[in-house]
């Protein structure tokens, strides 16, 4: 009996698919110039292979080529002219180049061959209004409703145009006779609250959430935007179970939501971290605390020897698992975490955490003992000037704000030296950039 030689042909399919899947991995994670890299790996084998070309394309578009990425991801669509997802990420494509009428017709497309994508429905949405088509946007941000009615984007998109049109009532008034009709359908509730905070209405959406803690007097979520909406009962922080039950929900499209907000604060700070540690090697026992999906994982593997991320949300621990980036991941409370780990890192890094977080003096004072010799620590707050004598601000999205000069007194008394302070926009939201600041001190 013979052996039987493999397939050539099976063999080198089997290849180029290793190549493609280690070309997303790192696509995912943020290493652009390693992942583009594979994909051209692999289109050396393979120059005919849709996959490649359609995700090196769309690699080409968000770091800035977009001339390139074009004729790239039309080719991935000659080749596989039955796949809808890549007609909605070129129709990403030619709405960000201006073409909005070939935009159009390519969503379209998408949804004829699956009609069932929310996501694509709110692009779709985004294009006919910006083509000033108000009525048919409308419909499209409802039937993309129909699935994912808390999406951010798609809460925003059908605001603005029903404004567009002055029938914000129509569709409030429908989710208010859900509310009545349906007390226990928090679905409803968030998306109620949800279109009058957006409008501006926030005493209406205090209303809401307060139908909404009757309702359920135990839901953490309601008190807590309660309070941010009212003023009244503001506590010094977010409660876990609220944070935990927000970002669970969030977690499948947080990565995609944070894009398009223009949202930087992970790359800002490690450019912090860079001017502390100048050489990325490998030596440092890293903290990412607070660390989501894993956004800040890529940038600090250089320079770590050893990268653990904390969370308190078991989803988007499983989406930063995904990256494949940190060597320990655990679902714990930050304050805590970092007084169960007495001057243990070189580096505690924590991005985006402390805006849920009023009073700081407890978390400064446990990164303090969490810092082992010459330590240091990077981190984001959301900025407020308020004139009062407050020094942090619940705010009606949620999230609280901090006086700069607050933080930097409440540093000093944990025995933290300020060596880098930057203030910038974080983020933006519904257009408008979102004030914050980024500190880097050492023990």
């Amino acid at each position: 009996m013979t052996d039987r030689h493999p397939d050539p042909a099976q063999t080198i399919g089997v290849a180029v698919d290793g190549m493609l899947r280690e070309a997303m991995a790192l696509h995912r994670a943020g290493d652009f110039a390693a992942a583009e890299a594979r994909y051209r790996d692999g289109l050396a084998v393979a120059p005919a292979h849709p996959d490649l070309l359609h995700w090196l394309g769309v690699l080409l578009f968000v770091t800035g080529r977009r001339d390139a990425a074009r004729p790239l991801i039309e080719r991935s669509i000659g080749l596989a002219p039955a796949f809808p997802g890549f007609y909605n990420n070129y129709g990403n494509v030619l709405l960000a180049s201006g073409a909005v009428a070939d935009a159009e017709l390519a969503y379209r497309r998408c949804l004829e061959l699956d009609r069932g994508q929310p996501a694509v429905w709110c692009n779709l949405g985004i294009c006919l209004r910006r083509a000033g088509r108000v009525a048919e946007a409308v419909a499209a941000f409802e039937a993309a409703l129909g699935d994912e009615g808390d999406h951010p984007d798609t809460c925003a998109g059908l605001v603005d145009a029903l404004q567009a049109q002055n029938k914000l009532d129509e569709v409030t008034s429908a989710y208010e006779a859900s509310c009545a009709a349906l007390p226990a359908y928090e679905p409803a509730f968030v998306q109620l609250a949800r279109l009058y905070s957006l409008a501006g209405r926030i005493a209406d959406a205090a209303r809401v959430y307060r139908r909404w803690q009757e309702a359920d007097p135990d839901h953490p979520v309601p008190r807590h935007m309660l309070a941010a909406c009212t003023g009244e009962g503001v506590p010094a922080r977010a409660d876990d179970a609220m944070i935990r039950a927000t970002f669970d929900g969030f977690a499948a499209s947080f990565d995609a939501v944070l894009a398009k907000l223009d949202y930087r604060t992970p790359e800002r700070l490690c450019e912090l971290v860079a001017a502390q540690f100048p050489v990325p090697a490998g030596d440092l026992n890293v903290l990412d605390i607070g660390c989501g999906t894993g956004l800040c994982g890529p940038l600090l593997r250089p320079r770590a020897r050893a990268l653990t991320g904390v969370d308190l949300s078991p989803g988007m621990l499983d989406k930063a698992r995904e990256r494949g980036v940190y060597d320990v991941l655990a679902e714990a409370e930050l304050v805590a975490y970092l007084r169960e780990h007495p001057a243990a890192f070189d580096l505690i890094v924590c991005a985006d955490t402390l805006c849920y977080f009023g009073r700081l003096d407890d978390a400064f004072a446990a990164a303090r003992a969490a810092l082992g010799p010459a330590g240091r620590f990077a981190f984001s707050v959301e900025r407020t000037e308020i004139d009062d004598a407050s020094d942090f601000r619940l705010h009606p999205h949620g999230r609280y704000a901090h006086r700069p000069a607050y933080v930097e007194a409440a540093l000093a008394a944990a025995g933290l030296v300020l060596l880098e302070r930057r203030d910038l926009a974080l983020r933006r939201e519904r257009g408008e950039p979102v004030a914050g600041c980024l500190f880097c001190v050492g023990a």
